[in-house]
C-alpha cells in the first residue's frame, strides 16, 4: 500500500523534510498526512517506519511523556525509492558534493552542513539519507546523539 503523503511529494529538501514530512511536525500530524506505520518506542525516542516507502521518522517525546502524542520529528531516513533532488539513494558522491559541498565525515557518516547525513556504499553511492537539522561544524562538535540514531536507523531499515 503507498503512502498518499509521500507520493503526493517525493523531493528530499535537506535540513527541511522528506515529501510531507517536515521536520519539527508533530506526530498526530504526520498520521493525519501519511496514516499509521509501525511504531516503535525506546526512550524519549519514536520510530515511525513506513518500509514500502524506504522511510523511518524519528521523533523525540516530549520530556514528561511515555507516549508518542505530541513528539515532534526529529529525523527522516531514506533507504531506497524514487526521489528528487539532492542527495537521493544510489547518487554518486562526487555528484553529492558539487550539489551540497564537502562533507564533515564523522565514522562511517558525511555530514553536510546543509542539514543531512549521508551514508556511502563502497562503490561511493548513497545508501542511507537521514535529513535533520543543519549542522555547523565550526561551532559546534559533531552531534553524537544523532550518529548513534543514524547508526540505528541504518540497521533497521531493509
Amino acid at each position: 500500500m503507498a503512502h498518499e503523503g509521500l507520493l503526493g511529494d517525493r523531493c528530499i529538501v535537506p535540513g527541511s523534510r522528506v515529501g510531507a514530512v517536515v521536520l519539527g511536525m508533530r506526530y498526530e500530524e504526520v498520521l493525519r498526512v501519511l496514516g499509521p506505520g509501525q511504531l516503535a518506542v525506546r526512550d524519549r525516542l519514536a520510530f515511525l517506519r513506513y518500509p514500502l516507502e524506504h522511510v523511518e521518522i524519528v521523533l523525540r517525546t516530549p520530556v514528561s511523556s511515555i507516549t508518542v502524542e505530541g513528539a515532534s520529528v526529529i529525523a527522516i531516513a531514506v533507504t531506497g525509492g524514487v526521489w528528487e533532488g539532492v542527495p537521493r539513494p544510489d547518487d554518486r558522491r562526487e555528484f553529492v558534493e558539487e550539489s551540497l559541498g564537502e562533507a564533515t565525515v564523522v565514522g562511517e557518516r558525511a555530514l553536510y552542513k546543509a542539514g543531512v547525513s549521508v551514508l556511502y556504499e563502497g562503490s561511493g553511492r548513497v545508501a542511507t539519507i537521514v535529513v535533520r537539522a543543519p549542522f555547523l561544524p565550526d561551532l559546534f562538535p559533531a552531534p553524537r546523539v544523532g550518529l548513534k540514531l543514524a547508526s540505528r536507523l541504518t540497521h533497521r531499515l531493509p
